[in-house]
């Protein structure tokens, strides 16, 4: 392996070769392995590696090898960019006083702030995960009837394409058992063929105006 292992990135040479001993050792069927390849210009990529040896040995190691390289540089550029914009985001979202919580396709919440948390009663990251049809918030509309499930602003939202502005809606703070007035938006954010990537929910506290 002298050539390749000379190629590969200092930072990932013995993450490389833990894999390929683990294999060799019997405690996997094959390698697989992400790493940066150096290559003939001196840039480095990213590779995913997978190989095997071939059939035969020589005292009991095998004598070749046989594997492929991918280039998966550009998703691993993508998921970089997509960790940076994140971070961005929960750093822009906790300086608010308004609640925000950004929730994916099937309602679940992916993120939120301390506003949030603090409005609705529970503690990141533990609302990670969490409908907003959660019966434990007790949703009720402006009237205080119970708000039905499929009337909550982020699943219309999500199921219409469009946005939901300044629904007043009660909710039970988890933490309390009392019950806060919000006021509530839910945009959500369509990719290039019209699918929901997510929906941006945004909820202001006004129990003192209601």
């Amino acid at each position: 392996f002298n050539t390749w292992e000379d190629r590969i990135h200092p930072e990932d040479l013995e993450r490389v070769r833990g894999t390929i001993r683990a294999y060799l050792d019997g405690r996997e069927p094959y390698y697989t392995v992400e790493h940066r390849l150096r290559c003939k210009d001196g840039n480095y990529k990213w590779i995913l590696a997978r190989g095997k040896a071939l059939d035969g040995t020589e005292s009991d190691h095998p004598v070749r090898m046989l594997g492929t390289h991918t280039d998966i540089t550009g998703i691993k550029e993508t998921l970089h960019a997509l960790q940076e914009s994140e971070s961005r985001f929960r750093a822009l979202i906790e300086d608010l006083d308004v609640g925000v919580v950004l929730q994916d396709p099937n309602d679940q919440i992916l993120l939120s702030n301390e506003a949030a948390a603090r409005i609705l009663g529970i503690e990141n990251p533990a609302m990670e995960g969490i409908s907003s049809r959660d019966p434990r918030w007790q949703l009720v509309n402006a009237d205080g009837s119970p708000l039905r499930p499929e009337d909550v602003p982020s699943v219309i939202a999500a199921r219409t394409g469009q946005p939901v502005k300044n629904a007043i809606l009660g909710s039970s703070n988890i933490a309390t058992g009392e019950r806060r007035w919000l006021q509530i938006s839910a945009t959500p954010r369509l990719d290039a063929a019209g699918r929901l990537r997510h929906t941006l929910v945004t909820l202001i506290d006004i129990t003192a105006a209601h």
